[in-house]
């Protein structure tokens, strides 16, 4: 039985979009290795930054470098500057600066700096990082520690993370939750 917690494949004519799998983009100016090859996508490679991808089961996935560090889980903010899309893992002082871009989240695995990754913007998402006992089917906001939300707001400090749900509460690990194009709201 296929897994359900993962999104599949692409369904519009994306040959190997692989939303579990981090890439490293090719240097033409170095040798060719194994970890630097032009068979891995990078912003010249297979994939486009900002494209794209909606899933088997309905999830839509955008093609981003990491801006940062992602730890598996982690809800990041996605910064569209021109040609550049990148990823970096949200926290309050982040987000109040970028009212209105996009959410997202890597929830199968780690991505470091500079890597190239999917990241879930809809659809049901197998598990972000919240801080513990965090309440299911609340708003949710930024906190201080990188990637993480909670359902706690603290005065002037927290910013809404608009269209993210969780569909139940956390105890511990990572929590399933519900991506709706998510967004940076408003500073609380």
């Amino acid at each position: 039985m296929a897994n359900p917690n993962i999104a599949g494949f692409s369904t519009i004519g994306l040959e190997g979009a692989d939303y579990t799998a981090t890439y490293t983009g090719y240097a033409q100016s170095s040798a060719v290795s194994s970890t630097n090859t032009p068979d891995y996508p990078g912003p010249t490679g297979q994939y486009s930054l900002g494209q794209i991808s909606k899933g088997a089961d309905g999830s839509e996935w955008v093609y981003v470098l990491a801006g940062s560090a992602i730890t598996q889980g982690d809800v990041v903010i996605i910064t569209n500057t021109g040609a550049l899309w990148t990823a970096t893992s949200i926290t309050n002082t982040l987000a109040a600066s970028k009212l209105g871009n996009w959410l997202g989240a890597q929830p199968f695995t780690a991505v470091t700096s500079g890597q190239y990754c999917w990241v879930q913007r809809a659809g049901k998402c197998a598990g972000i990082s919240v801080i513990a006992s965090t309440s299911a089917n609340v708003t949710l906001y930024t906190t201080t520690t990188a990637g993480r939300l909670s359902s706690a707001s603290v005065a002037s400090t927290t910013s809404i993370a608009s269209g993210v749900v969780l569909t139940t509460a956390n105890v511990s690990g990572l929590t399933q939750a519900i991506f709706n194009f998510p967004v940076v709201g408003a500073t609380q």
